[in-house]
């Protein structure tokens, strides 16, 4: 008989939500990740220097979806709604452009006249945003798509977007929240409700072979010093982030199957992309840009969000309603892949240099209120490959297919499987580790 009953492989949001349904439901887990520590794509951190608990991966949480906002409840005052007011740059100085949202919902409103094949936004601008009065929102609209979406314009299923937008709607309406102590805090406490006798775990072990047949799963894995372990049981839940379920059957470095994952499951994996991020955090000694002003005179206080388009990184933003001395660089889509794969300390320099453009101050200035800086370079980390995914042209079935259990043995999970309008979250990585476990015990 095996030693386990379920083998969990990914210890991320949805790898802890599979492995707390499962312990719960008396099943004996073992959970297997590749880094040291658990989280995967969340990754909250409290530098020396930085007054309050900052993230480096997963941030927000979009709206108010069940599947993280249940788990919040017993904690006290566990998030806030973030406030604050958009700045854009003009010849004039910084403003807040009150129609920026307004002229991209122009052209994403239009995203309802597509009709037939499915075409990459890129071909949809072409040809349903192409007049004149479009010049100015047509950029805007690539930059929403490029920053929320990770995306790059030339790859986004159009018909995808259709549906995003339907769902965001006026997206100045939509909360977001952050929480409190940050996304970890939320993680540890998930890892300290299971139960000991039924949860076990393998840190800084990377799978690399899962050999499988109906009602029974080998999986080896490598430690750091290159040993191997073999671990058995009934059933194993996938979390792998994306890339890994693309790869070739015998790609260097990528998860081996035997037998391979269906071709049906491969096929799916193809049609969604993964997106890169690159994120710079930069403390300084006081929130300074509180006595900067717009130029209507009205202070940056109030300042949510400040947005520098064409820079490498175009979107910075505050920690309102909390007077943190923080802002985070945010870049995505095609401008992080420009920058992926630099040294933190030259993503932090380039940080510094846009903002300092952006604000018009002296650079040296800047740079020398900054008291901490954190970066991280998702598209270059190995375990991840990317921040999260979207939908390729003709895509749209593609996440459900990925989704489907195989030989009631297999059962997929993470953002990219997600089907209920959470995918690219920590919400709706979670919301697939509950399904792909209910799957589990389905299957027996």
């Amino acid at each position: 008989m095996p030693a386990f009953d379920v083998i969990v492989i990914g210890g991320g949001a949805a790898g802890l939500a599979a492995a707390e349904t499962l312990a719960g439901a008396g099943r004996r887990v073992h959970l297997v990740e590749a880094r040291r520590r658990l989280g995967g794509r969340i990754r909250t951190v409290h530098p020396a220097l930085f007054p309050l608990p900052v993230e480096l991966g997963a941030e927000f949480v979009h709206g108010t979806p069940p599947a993280t906002l249940e788990r919040l409840r017993p904690h006290p005052q566990p998030f806030y709604v973030t406030e604050g007011v958009d700045i854009h740059p003009t010849p004039a100085g910084l403003s807040r452009h009150p129609d920026f949202h307004a002229s991209v919902g122009r052209v994403m409103e239009r995203l309802d006249r597509l009709k037939g094949r499915d075409v990459s936004f890129t071909d949809f601008l072409a040809t349903h945003a192409a007049g004149d009065e479009f010049a100015a929102a047509r950029p805007r609209a690539c930059a929403f798509v490029e920053g929320f979406d990770a995306a790059d314009p030339a790859l986004i299923s159009a018909r995808s977007l259709a549906e995003e937008w339907e769902g965001l709607g006026d997206v100045d309406d939509d909360p977001q929240h952050r929480l409190v102590h940050g996304y970890g805090a939320l993680l540890r406490a998930m890892v300290q409700a299971l139960p000991p006798a039924r949860f076990s775990f393998s840190p800084g072990s990377r799978v690399t072979a899962v050999r499988w047949r109906r009602g029974h799963v080998t999986v080896t894995t490598t430690d750091s010093g290159g040993r191997e372990t073999t671990l058995e049981a009934r059933q194993a839940i996938v979390t792998l982030p994306l890339p890994f379920l693309q790869d070739e059957p015998d790609a260097p470095g990528g998860v081996q199957f035997e037998p391979d994952l269906p071709e049906e499951t491969r096929a799916a994996a193809r049609k969604l992309v993964m997106g890169p991020v690159v994120k710079v955090l930069l403390a300084f000694d006081t929130p300074f840009w509180a006595n900067q002003k717009d130029v209507g005179g009205a202070s940056l206080a109030d300042m949510g969000f400040l947005f520098a388009p064409g820079a490498p990184f175009p979107t910075f933003w505050t920690h309102l309603p909390l007077r943190a001395p923080i802002l985070t660089a945010w870049t995505a889509g095609p401008t992080a892949a420009a920058l992926s794969g630099r040294r933190p300390r030259a993503l932090i320099d380039t940080a510094l240099d846009v903002l300092a453009d952006t604000l018009r101050m002296d650079r040296a200035r800047l740079a020398a209120r900054l008291v901490g800086a954190k970066a991280a370079d998702w598209g270059a980390d190995p375990w991840a490959r990317g921040a999260y995914s979207y939908v390729g042209v003709s895509g749209m079935r593609a996440r459900a297919a990925l989704a489907r259990p195989i030989e009631k043995t297999l059962f997929l999970a993470g953002e990219a499987t997600d089907t209920e309008g959470q995918a690219s979250t920590v919400a709706g990585a979670l919301a697939s580790g509950e399904r792909a476990a209910r799957e589990a015990l389905d299957a027996g």
